[in-house]
Parts: structure tokens; C-alpha cells; sequence
């Protein structure tokens, strides 16, 4: 996996910055896409302002790749969560904001990248999903409807693709330490949801308890499964998600 072309989009803090870093220590040149400013700069990274939810966002990971050379492989880790809204809470716009970013945005940055995958006949394309995706209960409608969305962009992008040596896998994570996701909602959307809800107020158990590790994860834990699907090795592996939750789905 050293020495290739690496996108991770929402590269600048938690899982993204994680996996951007440890793809930059094997050796590979990485290009960091977000629309903010990172928490901490990485040296020998290329960072680039990115939206998802602007259609031109293709525009800029197509100059980027024509100057990179093709991927090898892309890290989707943006996300966006709705403060566990319930059904009367989720209003249109805050249904629009999180499809946007967690599905929407995936499928933009997907069909931006696959021409060049697919003419070199090889690529590795991973999506950070949740536990949310797998189960209910461990976020709000709007939220539990996108991963469970993007799971359906993996399968249906994992058998379109195949004949061209792309692989398309989704990383599924329960409760990490450290996660932009796990607090982030779009300033528009969160006069719908006043009050954040956790765990606690769901299910009258933390975070930690629902886990049956006794503990909730860190950013780490989960690039290890990331690393391994974006080598060529991971090749049999396509339409997959693989959770990294500690126990919580087998439950």
C-alpha cells in the first residue's frame, strides 16, 4: 500500500484525520478534502476545502486527481448527525441536511473519482457508516435513515464496479472517542433539535455500557479495518460492511 494516491474526504479531524495520517506514515501521498480547517496540520499531507453538498465538488477532486495521477484508494469518513432527533423532530430540512451530507455527499464524491478508477481498472473505496446503518437506536431518524442509505450505495456501487477492480466496502463504527461526528450538526439544522440526547437518555445506559468491551472506541481502532480495505490484498472483500463497535451489534 506504500507510495499510492490516497483521498480522504473529511480528513480533518477524528476517524478522517486518523486514516489520513496513517496512510502518510506507510509511505503514500495524501490529499485531505474537508470543508474546514483541520484540527492539527499534518506535514507531507496536501489539504484541500471541499463541501460535499456543492455539486462542484467534482470539479475539484477531478483537478486534483489529473495532478495526483488516479487514486488508489478513497476514504469517505464525512458525516453529520441529527442529536437523535425523533419523528416529530425531524423536520424536511433537517432530513435534507443529513441525506445531503451522509448519502448525497458520498455519491458526488464517488461518481467524481470512479472515471479514473475504473481506467486504470483498480481502486479501493471505503465508507465510514455506523452502527446506525446496521441497528436501530444508536441515532435519530434522519441519521438511522442515511447509514442505512448508504449501505445501499456500497452494495449496489460494489457490484457495479467490480468488473473494473474497484472494491467498494463500508467500515461501521459504534461510539468512538475523539469524533467530530459524534457532536457535529449543521448550524441550519439544529433549531430542530434544541437539546441533544445521548445514550443516557435513550436507553438509561452510557455509551460505555452499551458497549459489551465495557468502553467506547477510539479513532485508531477503526483505521486498522480501514488500512486493511484499501490494500490489494483485500481484493475478495467488496460490498461489505464491517463493523468496529466493540460488541454492540451482537448483542
Amino acid at each position: 500500500m506504500n507510495d499510492r494516491v490516497m483521498f480522504v474526504f473529511g480528513g480533518a479531524s477524528g476517524i478522517g484525520a486518523a486514516t489520513a495520517e496513517a496512510l502518510r506514515d506507510r509511505g503514500n501521498r495524501v490529499v485531505i478534502f474537508d470543508a474546514v480547517d483541520p484540527v492539527r496540520s499534518l506535514d507531507g499531507v496536501e489539504y484541500r476545502i471541499a463541501d460535499v453538498r456543492d455539486p462542484a465538488v467534482g470539479a475539484i477532486i477531478e483537478e486534483v486527481a489529473q495532478r495526483t495521477g488516479p487514486p488508489a484508494g478513497l476514504v469517505y469518513a464525512v458525516g453529520v448527525m441529527d442529536n437523535h432527533a425523533f419523528l416529530e423532530e425531524t423536520t424536511d430540512e433537517l432530513l435534507d441536511v443529513v441525506l445531503d451530507i451522509n448519502v448525497k455527499g458520498a455519491v458526488r464524491v464517488a461518481r467524481a473519482v470512479a472515471p479514473a478508477m475504473r481506467a486504470v481498472r483498480y481502486g479501493r473505496i471505503v465508507f465510514i457508516g455506523s452502527i446506525a446503518g446496521v441497528v436501530a437506536g444508536a441515532g435519530g431518524l434522519a441519521y438511522t435513515i442515511s447509514k442505512h442509505a448508504l449501505g445501499g450505495v456500497v452494495r449496489s456501487l460494489a457490484v457495479e464496479m467490480a468488473p473494473d477492480g474497484v472494491t467498494v466496502n463500508c467500515v461501521a463504527p459504534g461510539a468512538i472517542s475523539g469524533t467530530s461526528i459524534s457532536t457535529r450538526v449543521v448550524d441550519q439544522a439544529k433549531a430542530a433539535v434544541p437539546t441533544a440526547r445521548g445514550t443516557a437518555d435513550l436507553f438509561g445506559q452510557s455509551a460505555e455500557q452499551l458497549h459489551p468491551v465495557g468502553r467506547i472506541g477510539t479513532p485508531g481502532a477503526v483505521v486498522a479495518s480501514i488500512l486493511h480495505l484499501l490494500t490489494p490484498e483485500s481484493w475478495f472483500v467488496t460490498g461489505s460492511t464491517i463493523t468496529v463497535d466493540g460488541g454492540y451489534t451482537a448483542r
